[in-house]
């Protein structure tokens, strides 16, 4: 695993998720790029990922890790399914706030999210 210039390239065994959405900014690299993380510990959480035998995620083994909250798993994902027009440019601040006045759930948010912008299931 290696970061730079704002991406992290996978150099290890882990196979890249291209999904529905194409290529898509991974939970470690939205993470860095809100300053939650350094990009070393994108890859402790990637090799404790790599040596588990069961299927978590990498916001739950970070989370377990200590090296992030529940909050800021849940504004990496917003970032990462662009739950409000132009989240990608929000701070760390402005999004935990825009969540909260949604009524603290991402539910609520996406409820309030124009039926256009929103990412089909």
């Amino acid at each position: 695993m290696i970061y730079t210039c704002g991406t992290i390239r996978n150099v290890g065994s882990r196979p890249k998720d291209t999904g529905i959405m194409g290529t898509r900014k991974k939970l470690g690299e939205i993470l860095v790029d809100l300053k939650v993380l350094q990009p070393s510990d994108v890859e402790r959480v990637l090799h404790a990922l790599d040596r588990r035998f069961d299927r978590q995620k990498f916001g739950e083994v970070a989370r377990n890790m200590g090296l992030v909250s529940e909050e800021h798993i849940l504004a990496g994902l917003a970032v990462q399914m662009q739950l409000f027009r132009g989240i990608e440019t929000w701070t760390l601040e402005q999004i935990l706030n825009r969540l909260a006045a949604s009524g603290g759930s991402t539910e609520s948010a996406i409820a309030q999210t124009p039926t256009g912008l929103r990412r089909k299931p």
